[in-house]
């Protein structure tokens, strides 16, 4: 019983952390713009890692509540912290895509 509420806490930390990252003045979340977020991390929403949480955030047309946006990404915590902490192989994805594009960009004149 105590691991689970131990699981528990952790989850909701981590939620919590993610939450405060990207909530709105009047603490919602907008579903479309938390993807687009998500996808300045090298996490696209076609990726099958988060298509459990993307599904369930999909379903909802206007922002969603805090418990609502804690539900979603229940699913998928792992990788979505992941992605919020900076904790991939390429950090800065949005500076590695700029670079790649440059390094593209001069092979190709």
């Amino acid at each position: 019983m105590e691991s689970a509420n131990t699981a528990k806490n952790l989850l909701d930390q981590t939620s919590e952390s993610i939450y405060d990252t990207v909530k709105s003045k009047d603490g919602s979340v907008h579903p479309i713009l938390f993807l687009k977020k998500l996808a300045t991390k090298g996490i696209l929403e076609d990726d099958p890692r988060i298509n459990e949480s993307v599904t369930e955030l999909r379903a909802y047309t206007e922002a969603v509540t805090k418990e609502q946006f804690f539900t979603a990404i229940a699913h998928n915590i792992s990788i979505i912290e992941q992605a919020f902490t900076d904790s991939f192989v390429i950090p800065d994805f949005p500076g590695f895509c700029e670079d790649f594009k440059e390094i593209f960009d001069s092979c190709k004149s």
